[in-house]
C-alpha cells in the first residue's frame, strides 16, 4: 500500500518538460480553443458574454488582475475608510445636530451605499457560484449587512413621513455600518491570513475560552465566600466597611457580580473598582492573577505557532509559483537537476527503510545467535555507508540546484540582464562542468 508521501510525489512535476513548456502549452491550448470558437459563430455571443462575466469577476476579486482592478480596489478601500470616518464623526453631538453637517452625512451615506450596492450587484451577476453559495459566503453577508441598515432606515422614514424622526432609536442599525471595515478583507492578504489563522487555531481559542470561563466561575465563587460582607438593612444589600463603589454595596455580594472582578483580574487588566480587603481575599486575588497568566499564555503560544506555520506555507507557495515561472527560461539539464534533487531525498529514505527491513528478515531466519551477533555491526555499517553515500550525492546535486535558483534570482533583480549574456553562459558552463 502506497504511503501518503509516495502518493503526494505522483502529483508533483516529474519531468523537466513540464517546467519548460507547461505555460507555452497552456497558451497554445487557449489559442486552439479560440480557433474552435471562431468556427462556431452560434456560440460566439455566449462566449463573449461569459468572458465579460469572468473579466468583471476577476476585476472585483483579484486586485492584481489588471491596473483597473487595482485602481478599483483602492477606490473601494478609500470609500470604506471614508464612510467609517463619517460614521464616527457623525456621533459628535455638536456636528450631529447641525443642519449642514447632517445633510453632508446623509448625502455622503447615499453616495457610499450606491457604490457598495453596485459592487454587490456586479458580484452577484459575475460570480461562478450558485445563488445559495453566493448568499452563504461570509464576505457577501458582510456586504449585505453594510448596506441593509440604510435601506431599512430609509423605508421607515418614508413610512412615517417624518423628516429625520421615526420615533425609533436607529443607532443600533446605524452601528452596522461598521461592518464595512470587514470588507477590507477582500483587498488585504494580511487580513485574509489573519482570518485563516484564527480558523485553523479554533481549538486553541476554544481552550482559551473554556479555561477563562472555568477560572472566572471558580475565583468569583471564592471571592463570594471571603468578601461578601454583612447584610445592610438600610441599603438592602451585602456591604463591606468603607466600600466606595457600587453605592456602598459589596462587589462580591453574589457570584455573578464577582464575574467582572474575576475576568479583569485574570486578564491582568484590573480596573480598580472592585478589589479584596481581607487577607484571604488578597491571597485569592494573587492566585487568580497567576492563573490568568497561564490561562492566556498557553493557548496564545499555540495560536502564534499556527500563524507562523500558515505564513510559512503561504510564503513558500508564493516563492515556488514565482520560481516555476522563472525556470521556464532554463536549459534542460538544469531543470532535470532541479527536479531530481528532491527525488534523491526520497530515494535515500526508501533505501534506509528497505535495508532496515532486510536486516530484520535476516535476523528472523537466522538460528544461531553468534551469527546474528556478527551480522549486526557489519550490516549496520554497510547500511549507514549506503545511506550516507546517497545523501552525499543529494547534497552535491542540491548545491548545484541552489546555484540555479541563485542565478534565476540574480537575473530577475538585475535590470537589463539577458539570458544570452556572458554571465549566464559562464554559470551554465560551471554547472555543466560539475
Amino acid at each position: 500500500m502506497a504511503t501518503p508521501e509516495k502518493q503526494h510525489t505522483k502529483e508533483r512535476i516529474t519531468h523537466w518538460a513540464e517546467l519548460k513548456f507547461g505555460l507555452r502549452l497552456k497558451k497554445a491550448a487557449q489559442r486552439a480553443r479560440d480557433r474552435v470558437n471562431e468556427k462556431h459563430p452560434e456560440t460566439q455571443e455566449e462566449r463573449e458574454y461569459e468572458e465579460r462575466r469572468h473579466h468583471v469577476y476577476m476585476t472585483l476579486s483579484d486586485p492584481s488582475y489588471s491596473k483597473f482592478a487595482m485602481s478599483f480596489s483602492l477606490f473601494l478601500a478609500l470609500a470604506i475608510v471614508t464612510s467609517t470616518a463619517f460614521f464616527v464623526i457623525e456621533t459628535l453631538p455638536n456636528l450631529g445636530r447641525d443642519p449642514w453637517w447632517r445633510n453632508l452625512f446623509f448625502y455622503s451615506e447615499i453616495f457610499f451605499v450606491i457604490i457598495f450596492s453596485i459592487e454587490i450587484a456586479l458580484r452577484f451577476w459575475a460570480t461562478p457560484q450558485s445563488t445559495k453559495e453566493f448568499l452563504m459566503d461570509f464576505m457577501n453577508i458582510i456586504d449585505l449587512l453594510s448596506i441593509l441598515p440604510f435601506y431599512f432606515e430609509l423605508v421607515m422614514l418614508l413610512a412615517t413621513g417624518a423628516k429625520g424622526q421615526t420615533g425609533v432609536d436607529l443607532r443600533f442599525l446605524r452601528a452596522f455600518r461598521l461592518t464595512r471595515m470587514l470588507k477590507m478583507g477582500r483587498f488585504s492578504s494580511e487580513l485574509q491570513l489573519l482570518a485563516e489563522g484564527v480558523v485553523r487555531a479554533h481549538v486553541s481559542i476554544l481552550m482559551l475560552i473554556c479555561t477563562m470561563v472555568l477560572g472566572m466561575v471558580f475565583f468569583a465563587t471564592c471571592m463570594w465566600l471571603t468578601e461578601r460582607g454583612l447584610w445592610a438593612a438600610g441599603q438592602q444589600c451585602f456591604a463591606r466597611d468603607g466600600e466606595l463603589n457600587y453605592n456602598g454595596c459589596s462587589p462580591f455580594e453574589s457570584v455573578p457580580t464577582g464575574f467582572w472582578w474575576a475576568i479583569t483580574t485574570m486578564t491582568t487588566v484590573g480596573y480598580g473598582d472592585a478589589f479584596p480587603i481581607t487577607g484571604w481575599g488578597r491571597v485569592i486575588g494573587g492566585i487568580a492573577m497567576l492563573a490568568g497568566i497561564f490561562c492566556v499564555a498557553l493557548p496564545t503560544g499555540i495560536l502564534c505557532t499556527e500563524f507562523s506555520q500558515l505564513y510559512h506555507e503561504r510564503s513558500t507557495a508564493s516563492k515556488h509559483a514565482h520560481l516555476s515561472k522563472q525556470l521556464t527560461r532554463r536549459p534542460k539539464h538544469e531543470l532535470e537537476l532541479y527536479l531530481n534533487s528532491k527525488l534523491l531525498t526520497e530515494i535515500r529514505n526508501e533505501v534506509d527503510e528497505a535495508m532496515t527491513y532486510v536486516r530484520r528478515l535476516s535476523v528472523v531466519y537466522m538460528d544461531e545467535t553468534d551469527t546474528k551477533a556478527q551480522l549486526d555491526p557489519i550490516y549496520s555499517t554497510f547500511q549507514g555507508q549506503t545511506v550516507e553515500a546517497i545523501n552525499s550525492i543529494r547534497l552535491y546535486v542540491q548545491s548545484i540546484t541552489d546555484e540555479i535558483v541563485l542565478h534565476v534570482q540574480k537575473e530577475e533583480d538585475l535590470p537589463g540582464f539577458e539570458l544570452g549574456g556572458n554571465s549566464t553562459n559562464r554559470s551554465r558552463g560551471d554547472v555543466s562542468d560539475r
